[in-house]
């Protein structure tokens, strides 16, 4: 792979990670969440070979926040977002709610704010599966990669669980009773 290559993907990654932790750390709130998938034969609204979505049962109105969250996620982040990359969840509060996904990106703020430390090392370890998966998936030949099946875990309820509890241990340690500050 060449140097070009990994820093497209660097970048790829880091903007596409903290849209889907923000989707995620909503939806994992609302106890909607199933977890985040890569589609390796889905094609992106781009054009791009592979989708990452998070998975979740069927969307409904009480889903909008989650997916204005993904914009959030990318504005924490990244300092902006890319419009195209959202067009997607724009798409879906219209087709639920008929609403602009900007109605929702204040409440997305305020959870992802009451969140932020869980965002942040989900954002991390989120980032970390992405750029492997990535690495692995495009290394392989063409007729490999057709044989990837339709959906593969990129990281699960369980290990975004462990991450939440791990940010509830970190700030408890800086309870008043602890001393800590």
């Amino acid at each position: 792979m060449s140097f070009l290559q990994q820093l497209e993907r660097g970048n790829y990654v880091q903007s596409n990670g903290p849209h889907e932790c923000g989707h995620i750390v909503v939806l994992f709130k609302k106890r909607r969440l199933i977890g985040l998938d890569f589609l390796p034969h889905e094609q992106a609204l781009d054009g791009a070979k592979g989708v990452f979505e998070t998975a979740t049962v069927e969307l409904s109105k009480e889903d909008c926040v989650a997916l204005a969250a993904g914009l959030v996620g990318e504005l924490v982040c990244v300092g902006q977002y890319d419009s195209q990359r959202i067009l997607d969840d724009r798409n879906k509060v219209k087709e639920i709610v008929g609403q602009p996904l900007e109605d929702f990106v204040l409440e997305a703020y305020a959870v992802i704010q009451d969140n932020l430390l869980f965002f942040a090392l989900l954002n991390i370890q989120v980032q970390q599966k992405m750029l492997a998966l990535l690495n692995h998936v495009f290394s392989l030949s063409d007729e490999d990669y057709g044989k990837l099946p339709a959906r593969i875990a990129v990281i699960t309820l369980a290990e975004i669980e462990r991450v939440y509890e791990q940010a509830q241990s970190t700030l408890d340690g800086f309870s008043p009773q602890s001393g800590a500050l």
